[in-house]
This record gives C-alpha cells, structure tokens and sequence, in this order.
C-alpha cells in the first residue's frame, strides 16, 4: 500500500462523506428527529418539580436518566410517511423519543411502620419513574406503592378532582372540565362514569375503584388521537389513597406494526454454525500447535473494556453488589469468549493470507509508528467514511421506493445522559465489530478461499453469508439483507484488497459515526461535548496516523515478528507442498490407460495413500502377441521417493525397447540404480513377460511381494515368489546371483495379480493388517469374473477391512486374466 494513495483516499472519502451526510441524514437518520431535544438537566427539574409537588421524597433514592425510543411507534411513522417526513413530525412533537428517568431505592431495610401514612412514599415506595417526550412534555409517571400501605381515603368526586388536576397541570392534556353534578352509576361494580369533557378532544371512558385493606384505589381512564400518528392516545391516571400514583399517555399500535418482522433464524442459525465450524477448525489447530494467543489476547482484552464501559454507562448510577458482579462477570465472558474466537480465525486466516495480520503484529511487538500502521488507519478510516456514504446513498433511494424503517439504535434504546456519551458508543462498537472482523468476515472468507479459488465467487458468497448473519437495522428483512449484501461486497473486496486491520479500522469507523453523527446535529450541551470529544478522538487519530506515515521505518525484516505459530503452519504448507509435488509426479508418470491385448483382459489402478509413496507401474506392448508388465514400490514416502520412482521409469523405458529376459532386465535396472541412487534407497519390483504365441508368463521378482497365480482348472490359487533381492540393496554381484525367473504356462480362464503392500498391510483400528491370505482367498472366490470387477471387488474389501482408519501406503494393482 502506498503513502500518497492512503492519504488520497482518506482525503477523497471525507470530502464525498460530507456533503452526503449533510444532505441526506434528514432523509435516512432517525435521530435527526432529535434535533431540539429538551435539555436533560431541563427535564431532571421538570421531574423533581413533579415529584415534590405529588408529596413523594427521593432522599433515599439513586437517579438514572437515559434516552429510550418507541420502536413501533418510529416503524409506523416510517413505514407510512417515509423518514424525512417522520423526523419533521417528530420535532413537531410525535413522541418517538423519551427521558425515561428513574428512582431506586438505596436502602429497602430502613422501611418503618406501614401504618404512618405521613411517612408512606418515603418508605414504601419501591422505585419511581418518569418518561419525557423529546420536547420535556409528561408521558408517564409510575411508582411502586405497597398494597398493605395505609393512606387517607378521599371520596371518588375528591379523586376525579386530583386526576384532572394532575392532567391540567403536568400534561399536554390540560384543558379538561369536570361536571360534577352528573355521575352515572354503572350496573357493574366499581365503574363509575362521570362527564368530563374537552377542547383538545380527550374523552373521558371509566373509573376502575378498587378498595384495599388500608386505603381505596382509582383509576381514570381516558383517550383521544394523536394529531401526527393518528393512533389513539390511551391515558390513564391512577389514585391511591389521596395521592395521584401513576399516569400514562400510551399509543395504540396496529397489531401487524406492533409485532416484529425481523426473522431471528438467521441470525441464529449462522452464527451457531459458524461456531460449530470453528471448533472443529480450533481442535485441529490446537492438536497441530497452529494456533496463537499474543494477539487474540489483546483484542480480549480490549473487547472486555468496551463492554465494561458499555455497563457501567448503562447503570450509570444504580450501583449494587449484583451490578457490580455483572460488571466483572460479563466482561470477562465476552473477553475469554472474543479470545478464543479471534485466535482461531486468526490461525486460520494465517494459513491462507500471512500478509493480512501484518499490523497487529507491529502493534503487538511496538512497533506503533510504522508507516504500515499509518497508510491502514488512513485506509481504514477512509473506508469507514465511504460505508456509512454507501448506506446512506441506499436508504435514500431504497426508501422512495419501499416502505421500509430504519432503527438506528438496534436494541431499541440508548444513553445519552451524559457528556461521557461517546465513550460508551465507542466502547459498544470495539467488541461488536472485532467479532464481526474475526468470524463473519476472516473465518469465513478464509474457509471459502481454501475451496474457491474466483475472487468473485469468494465475494458474493461471502457477502450472502455476511448479511444473512449480521442483524440489520432496516426492516422489512428483505430490504435489509439487501443493503448488508451491498455493504458486505465492499468490505470483503476491502479485505481481500487490503488487510483485515483496515476492515477493522472501517467497521469500527463507521459503526461509531453511525450513532455519533448526532451528537453535531441535535442541540444539546451533553451532545455538544460529546461530538467534541468525538471530533477530539478522530483528529487524534488522524494526526497519529500523519506522525506514523511520515516516520522512517525502523523494522526491515517484517517476518521476524511473524508469531511462532505461523511457522509450523509453513512447515506443514511446505511439507503438504511436498506431498502434493509427489503426488503430481506419480500420475505423471504412471500409465493413462492399460493396453489392449487380444488374448489378456488387463486391468490396473492405484490408489495413492494421504501421504505419498513411491509405487509405479507401467506396460510396454511390443506387437501384438508380446507385453512387458513392471510393478515396483519404492521404500520411503514423500518428494523422494517421486523421484526415485522417476529415475527407475527412465532405466525401465531404456532396458526394455528390445524382449530381454526379465531377470537380465532387473540385473540391469539394479546395476543403473546403484549407480545413480544413493545409499540407503531402494525398490522392491516385478518384471515379467506375456508371450501369447508360446501362452506362458515369464517374469522375476526382487524383493516384492508375491504374484497371486489362479488356474481355472484348480480350486485354489498359489503364490509365485522365485528368488531375489530388492534393486539399490547391493551393486549388483550379489543380486544376480539370487535373482530367479519363473515361468507359468497360460490357460484359458487363468488369473494374475501383481500388487503392492499397500494391500497386504493395511490396518484397521485393532491394528490388525488384511494380510496375502485374505487377497489370496479374494482371487479365489472371484476369478470367474472380469479384471475389472475382480479388481473393484479387491479395493473394496480392503477399503471396508480399515474402515476409518487412515490409508498410510499407496495401493497399486495389476489384474491380467487370459481370455
């Protein structure tokens, strides 16, 4: 990667980003809707005000403050007006958007004799909360009144009273008239109805009474229909004993909008699969030591931080000892968890693109102001910029197309109750997408590319993969596997053009703009302190990647970092490397097809073994009535033993132009072997002789493994074994002494079967081997059929003999049955 071009890049994808993000977030970013949030220290003193006015004490009560929003109420703004129009209603006053401010009691012990109505809500009351519109207008009032608490009773007029008061005075339903004079008793008991009437067109439905033990209940019900939704407002007040206890404004939403139409299975399924996957991945790296933790330790450690400072945001003030065990547990979880899955895909990853974790080996070793880590931040940040453009661009177009909603908070809440806001949403985002960097993207672009070799395919798959896994925040489902589709397509092909610090650098990067633009739209002074720090952060950062581009290299030699592992991971690359040379070279060299003899119905085949041997075969068909057969098998596995089999091809092509007798031809080959070969490598091997004038098969062996001879005029078959030693055991005076040739007269229906050890000796999982007997007897029951079935049926009860085992020497067999 290169300097110049970085920084170009950065420089580029900023200048494209904003004037997109400018023009377009009214139209895609629900929180533009936010735009004149009420001031949360203004509604802290609205809902004090409110509290002290109703007579309850928070003195031993713990305050927290957070920003919620109605999911289903936004999703049917949306869905139904488009999100431009949806935000223009919601700063007119559509309460997508609440304070939601909360009470909890410090100390429940402390609690007195339930008896003293005068000091009842300070110690009966288990909790409080308050939920404010966007604007500071009263949604809802809860507390938590013990049923057993004894209040002053008031009469049912006294309460109507209190709740229209309480309506009048604290909601944006204040223009209600109570007739007292006219109260109608229903038949049913305790439901009351009584005329209240008003200009804003709230109607008053019924009174619920309820009489406790100590004190008696109420509860007034109204409604009337919001002016932007045109849902009906459901508004109840509740009075216990002569306090007014609970209030809520409550939107009816449809059935079909109220239920969620995300399907879950896929971000279930896929994930757990890919975590099935990556275990078995796992076991296989831990059992080859392929596997490292110096990195994935780190991003542990960092994606522990980010969901400690999410938590402890999250509570804010609710301190407790069962919080503070979530604060050490969860974390801690997420950090083993992110741990283990990091340093698989990392192994993984390793074993297909070295090259891509080259950063984080430089930050791990601290080497931070390599220019490596400024030219992937520029790019990286670069990239996250050109992401949230590229959404954007799509829920622009897709959304004058489609009904569709966007939920940008995801979970359906967010804190932004301090200036500190844009720590927690930097500390959600660095968990969040170190996963998303290590398992959907890494683990799984490097499985796919140890199979698919089309960078193409690689991508389209894997961004089907991508979005079907990541939870989106757009619905209906389909528009939002669409729009991951789109974005998983350019961060793979960033991946796969870049490296994985980059895609990390741009999910983070534009996970966190996503949410912080608002923090430079919505005028607040938390918001403004938390966009300056924002803007502090990234500006930070941009200078460290400036310093870093621009300082001289100190590191030359960038695989002297590269972690322990990776070098068993080369050493068994190379050695597979091997194994798959050798491999190429045996079916090089071995026969393409058996050769046709009028008389001999030939077949042959062999089967390499998972790590390569050194067996060989071939014909040589001098007319039509004479045929040289060779088999051999060379000691030793691997690269070596390929050659070695090469190097015997070359002396058996060359002694064999002319009909020579075979124990000549292998005193020959042994005399070029020992020659040529060094010590300590031989080959065991057959040569033999097919005469179809004079019907007979001459041949000689040295050193391997017996022919199986069957004659259709005998039951049983017999071994052909005449003497010899195998070729490279000695230069060659000894060898041609010992060497023997045979002869065997041909009949019509006679059978012949020339083999490797492979065979013989291969062992199921009693360490028990399929022996020459069971080949023997084989040939026996099965000689009246052809040589290929006999030479199918072989292979298959050997194959079922080992059943699982591993198939550790090639099997290599001739079959020749005279016709």
């Amino acid at each position: 990667m290169n300097k110049k071009k970085s920084l170009i890049f950065f420089l580029i994808s900023l200048c494209v980003f904003i004037p997109i993000s400018i023009f377009l977030i009214p139209s895609v970013n629900p929180l533009y809707g936010l735009k004149n949030l009420s001031e949360k220290v203004i509604v802290e003193k609205k809902a004090k005000k409110i509290i002290s006015d109703l007579g309850f004490s928070t003195e031993r009560f713990k305050q927290n403050i957070s920003l919620i929003s109605d999911k289903n109420l936004l999703k049917q703004s949306q869905q139904k007006d488009g999100i431009k129009l949806s935000n223009e209603k919601v700063i007119a006053g559509m309460p997508a958007y609440k304070w939601e401010l909360r009470w909890n009691k410090i100390d429940e012990s402390s609690a007195i004799d339930k008896n003293e109505p005068e000091k009842a809500l300070e110690n009966f009351i288990g909790f409080l909360r308050l939920h404010f519109d966007q604007n500071g207008n009263l949604l809802k009032l809860e507390s938590h009144i013990d049923d057993k608490t004894k209040l002053p009773d008031i009469t049912e007029i006294e309460a109507k009273k209190k709740s229209v008061q309480f309506l009048n005075k604290y909601t944006i339903y204040n223009n209600l008239n109570v007739d007292t004079t006219s109260v109608h008793k229903q038949e049913f008991q305790n439901d009351i109805s009584y005329s209240i009437s008003s200009d804003e067109g709230v109607n008053f439905k019924k009174e619920e009474k309820n009489k406790q033990n100590n004190r008696t209940d109420y509860k007034f019900n109204f409604n009337t229909i919001d002016t932007y939704s045109g849902n009906k407002i459901n508004i109840s007040v509740s009075v216990k004993g002569n306090f007014v206890s609970d209030y809520e404004a409550k939107q009816e939403i449809p059935e079909e909008l109220n239920s969620s139409i995300y399907p879950t299975l896929f971000e279930i399924v896929i994930p757990i699969v890919l975590i099935i996957i990556l275990i078995i991945v796992a076991f296989r790296k831990f059992r080859d030591y392929e596997i490292g933790f110096k990195i994935a330790i780190f991003m542990g450690v960092l994606s522990a931080l980010g969901l400690l400072s999410e938590l402890v945001f999250d509570t804010q003030n609710n301190f407790s000892w069962e919080i503070l065990i979530g604060w050490v547990i969860a974390p801690l979880f997420i950090g083993v968890a992110i741990t283990f899955l990091w340093a698989v895909s990392e192994a993984n990853g390793r074993e297909v693109w070295k090259e891509k974790y080259l950063e984080f080996d430089l930050l791990i070793n601290g080497h931070l102001l390599d220019s490596k880590i400024g030219i992937g931040l520029f790019y990286g940040i670069g990239l996250g910029l050109t992401i949230l453009s590229v959404w954007m661009i799509l829920i622009f177009i897709l959304n004058n197309l489609f009904s569709l909603s966007v939920d940008v908070l995801n979970d359906g809440k967010t804190i932004f109750a301090g200036s500190n806001d844009y720590v927690y949403l930097m500390g959600k985002n660095i968990y969040r997408s170190i996963y998303k960097a290590a398992i959907p993207l890494a683990f799984v672009i490097g499985l796919l590319r140890k199979r698919i070799t089309r960078e193409g395919l690689i991508i389209i798959i894997g961004a089907l993969i991508w979005a079907l896994s990541i939870q989106g925040v757009v619905q209906p489902f389909e528009i939002s596997v669409l729009i991951e589709f789109i974005i998983g397509l350019l961060i793979i092909y960033s991946f796969l053009k870049f490296n994985l610090f980059v895609v990390l650098v741009g999910l983070f990067s534009s996970a966190t703009l996503f949410n912080g633009l608002s923090y430079f739209f919505i005028q607040s002074n938390d918001f403004r302190i938390s966009a300056v720090s924002l803007s502090v952060f990234f500006g930070l950062t941009v200078i460290f990647a400036l310093v870093s581009l621009f300082t001289r290299d100190k590191l030359r030699d960038y695989g002297s970092i590269v972690p322990a592992f990776v070098k068993n991971i080369t050493e068994r690359e190379r050695l597979q490397g091997e194994i798959e040379a050798a491999k190429k070279i045996q079916e090089s060299f071995l026969p393409l097809e058996t050769p046709e003899m009028h008389q001999l119905d030939i077949s042959a085949k062999c089967l390499p073994a998972l790590e390569v041997g050194g067996d060989y075969y071939d014909f040589v068909k001098h007319n039509n009535n004479n045929l040289s057969v060779i088999i051999g098998d060379v000691a030793g596995k691997g690269t070596k033993a390929a050659f070695v089999m090469t190097l015997t091809k070359g002396f058996f092509k060359a002694l064999t132009r002319k009909i020579l007798p075979p124990a000549k031809v292998l005193s020959d080959i042994n005399e070029l072997f020992y020659e040529n070969v060094g010590r300590g490598s031989f080959i065991s091997m057959i040569y033999g002789q097919f005469d179809l004038v004079e019907m007979k098969f001459a041949f000689a062996r040295a050193g391997h493994n017996p022919v199986i001879f069957k004659r259709t005029s005998e039951k049983s078959s017999i071994f052909l074994q005449p003497e010899g030693i195998a070729i490279g055991m000695e230069k060659g005076i000894l060898f041609t002494k010992t060497i023997e040739e045979q002869s065997v007269a041909l009949n019509s229906g006679d059978v012949l079967v020339l083999y490797t050890d492979g065979f013989t000796e291969a062992m199921n999982n009693k360490k028990q081997q399929f022996g020459e007997e069971n080949l023997k007897i084989i040939v026996e029951t099965n000689s009246q059929k052809s040589s290929a079935e006999l030479m199918d049926i072989i292979f298959k009860e050997v194959l079922n003999f080992i059943g699982k085992e591993k198939q550790y020497d090639d099997m290599t067999i001739i079959v020749v049955k005279v016709l």
